[in-house]
């Protein structure tokens, strides 16, 4: 899929809508955190990005066809590892932050007992309360599969869930809601990163680890300018 025209590489990278990470705003210009470091990338080793929109799990199901070529805001797990090539420096990190209504009652783990937990498809926190979370804690709670985060807000502002597991970030989001709040709970830190198609050319991603190394040495790039400018109440 990477083409080479007058020495420039063309990368499809898969995206969606998670803001203020990434988005497409309402004139589908594509934009948010990543963006923006993605773009400064592109543009210090010449490559040419071509955004492609998709669900989460739309767009991880192409990345292992090989129908794109890397995907951008995604956090690093052993399973992920078996089938695409990581960089090496982290973007950011992240954690699992619990989200419900105001009145709901939810200050420990513990309060997840007997929950309706919405999460989105093929996440971090989909596998997570799969896997480890009830392995962990021994709780009982019934678990909402969504594509996406405004499919998870619909579901807890009309109570047919409880509450949703989404990333630190969505309490930045413009998609979410005053009445919905994060919870002083914090689960699975972990880094993101990009995540290659595991046929990458690794010349390509030792240029995404350069230039992300560069820009977070350097306190005045657009690296610092756009978390101030996504990340800040």
């Amino acid at each position: 899929i990477v083409s080479f025209i007058f020495s420039e590489t063309v990368i499809k990278m898969g995206i969606y809508q998670n803001s203020p990470k990434v988005f497409t705003d309402e004139m589908g210009k594509t934009d948010g955190f990543f963006v923006d470091i993605t773009n400064e990338i592109a543009k210090q080793n010449n490559f040419k990005i071509e955004y492609v929109l998709g669900s989460w799990s739309e767009n991880i199901k192409k990345l292992e066809k090989k129908e794109i070529d890397a995907m951008l805001d995604v956090s690093f797990t052993e399973e992920r590892a078996e089938k695409f090539l990581f960089n090496k420096n982290l973007v950011i990190e992240s954690w699992i932050q619990v989200y419900s209504l105001k009145k709901t009652k939810i200050d420990e783990i513990r309060d997840l007992a007997g929950k309706r937990i919405a999460v989105m498809e093929n996440s971090v926190q989909d596998k997570y309360l799969k896997e480890e979370f009830r392995k962990k804690y021994n709780l009982s709670y019934k678990i909402l599969i969504f594509s996406n985060y405004k499919e998870m807000i619909d579901a807890v502002k009309s109570k047919k869930a409880d509450l949703l597991l989404g990333n630190r970030f969505f309490s930045f989001s413009k998609e979410r809601p005053e009445d919905i709040v994060y919870k002083p709970i914090i689960m699975k830190p972990s880094g993101i990163f990009y995540a290659f198609r595991n046929n990458m050319d690794k010349k390509v991603i030792a240029k995404f680890d350069n230039s992300i190394n560069s820009l977070k040495n350097n306190g005045n790039s657009i690296y610092y300018k756009s978390l101030r400018k996504w990340f800040s109440y």
